[in-house]
């Protein structure tokens, strides 16, 4: 019996080491590397300890999507010379939080809460990452299996749909659509399975928990591709919206951005950033500017009468001046 529990007690402590391996290896790298002179932020020193906090959005499970940023968590530490933190938030709207509370000091961003960032606090656009095959941008698409009897989105009438609230493939879109089709103000309108991510709710229309779902098409994309005997049936897709943007808040935007985006749009034109671009799962970075979301804009317009019906807490965003009639 006691050589028993000697076993069990040397088990437990070789999980325990094991686990903070993992752990560790799961952390951004603190210090520079030696091979690369480091770069400086205007207003500060190296020695000043700052940690460069990076929020990340919950898009998909969230050990997978950590191991996706650390790469460039990790580039980006070497070439400032500063520690640089992941900061994930349980939801979208609680990035937005974060930035207002300066937790984090750069976000990437959806393309409805990078428009709603900009115009609640002002925050700057920087870059948006170009995706393999030249992608940098993602449309809405609500979708059923392929065996549903659901062969138009005026038929989600009465049955359920699960969505992510503050996205804009899987919350401003289907409410867009769902206005285009006249199907609020009714005993009959969908009735919302509110869910984390885009993946939760691929999974809830697979286990057949809702009747269709609504996803940014590139996640979509991914499963099907994973899954091959999955089939699923795409009802309506939005217009074209940038990939998920890297946003700095206003109170860096002039001292932080410009160094930022430099760095990142050069990542490609050098060995280690390229290597920490596959890491991260992308070709390069590529300019994004608010003029790039003129779709959002589009649907706000549709929707603002029922914005209420989106869930997202405050006004509707204001279209830019760039962006109104007669601007070019």
């Amino acid at each position: 019996m006691v050589r028993s529990v000697w076993v069990i007690f040397g088990l437990g402590i070789l999980l325990g080491m094991a686990a903070l391996v993992w752990l560790s290896s799961m952390t951004p790298k603190s210090s520079p590397a030696q091979q690369t002179p480091p770069l400086s932020i205007p207003g500060t020193t190296r020695s000043d300890g700052a940690v460069l906090r990076i929020g990340v959005i919950p898009e998909r499970d969230i050990f997978e999507q950590r191991r996706r940023y650390l790469a460039l968590a990790d580039y980006l530490s070497d070439r400032l010379g500063r520690p640089v933190e992941l900061v994930t938030a349980h939801s979208y709207e609680a990035m937005i939080g974060d930035l207002r509370n300066k937790q984090v000091d750069v976000a990437f961003l959806g393309s409805l809460v990078a428009v709603l960032a900009a115009d609640r606090l002002d925050a700057q656009i920087l870059v948006k990452p170009q995706l393999p095959g030249a992608i940098s941008t993602y449309r809405g698409v609500i979708f059923v299996t392929e065996n549903s009897p659901i062969q138009s989105v005026k038929q989600i009438s009465g049955k359920s749909i699960a969505m992510v609230r503050t996205t804009t493939g899987a919350n401003l879109f289907p409410v867009f659509e769902f206005m285009r089709n006249e199907m609020f103000g009714s005993s009959n309108a969908p009735r919302v399975t509110w869910v984390g991510t885009h993946d939760d709710v691929i999974l809830e229309v697979l286990d057949g928990r809702a009747d269709a779902g609504a996803v940014k098409d590139l996640r979509l994309d991914e499963f099907e591709k994973a899954h091959p005997n999955v089939k699923f049936r795409r009802l309506v897709t939005s217009e074209s919206v940038p990939e998920n943007a890297l946003v700095v808040r206003k109170d860096l935007a002039a001292q932080l951005g410009p160094v930022l985006r430099d760095e990142l749009l050069k990542m490609d034109s050098v060995p280690e950033g390229r290597g920490a671009l596959a890491g991260f799962g992308a070709e390069r970075f590529v300019p994004c500017r608010i003029d790039d979301y003129r779709a959002i804009y589009d649907m706000v317009d549709v929707v603002s009468g029922v914005w209420d019906q989106t869930g997202i807490d405050g006004e509707p965003p204001a279209r830019p001046a760039s962006l109104r009639q007669g601007s070019e």
